[in-house]
């Protein structure tokens, strides 16, 4: 998505846009992602003084795979989205970039934001159960009947020292 930043002048003080930005390569990179939809744009460009502001809010829906149960749930996040513009490559550093031509190529930044709005360890609900590490079933649908106090054989013998038998 680009926008032709030259076109705000003297008669014209901001510019509404509306795109769709497909951002690549997130679900081959990210396991916990299962699908991603195009990212609605919907920003509003204005000038201040030598600089430029692009604003609005990022719209878009995640497929995800649940990291203690491993099922699929969808979410819809609205990101917040702000970056600054300038004509003057010299006046650029990290927070303000450079727009060459006058043209603001917003696809990275959209691709940044997004990337940073997924999250890393999914959990389709606060109390979702997760699996059962003995057996595998999905603790959410059905109980299990395993023991949850299976101790590891290699420290098996510890647990002698703690028998009320033997304190005396």
């Amino acid at each position: 998505m680009e926008i032709d930043l030259r076109a705000l002048g003297p008669g014209l003080d901001a510019i509404a846009c509306q795109d769709e930005v497909q951002v690549t390569g997130v679900v081959e990179s990210l396991s916990q992602v299962e699908a991603l939809s195009p990212v609605n744009v919907d920003v509003v460009a204005a000038r201040e003084g030598k600089q430029f502001t692009v604003d609005g809010n990022l719209d878009f829906t995640v497929v995800y795979r649940c990291s203690r149960c491993l099922e699929s749930f969808v979410r819809a996040p609205r990101v917040p989205f702000a970056e600054v513009f300038t004509l003057d490559e010299g006046a650029a550093d990290e927070a303000v970039h450079y727009a060459a031509g006058g043209i603001a190529d917003l696809d990275p930044y959209v691709a940044e934001a997004v990337n940073l709005e997924l999250e890393f360890f999914p959990v389709c609900q606060p109390s979702c159960q997760g699996l059962c590490p003995h057996c595998g079933i999905n603790r959410n649908r059905a109980a299990c009947n395993c023991s949850e106090s299976r101790v590891d054989p290699r420290l098996a013998i510890l647990s002698d020292l703690l028998s009320d038998t033997d304190s005396e």
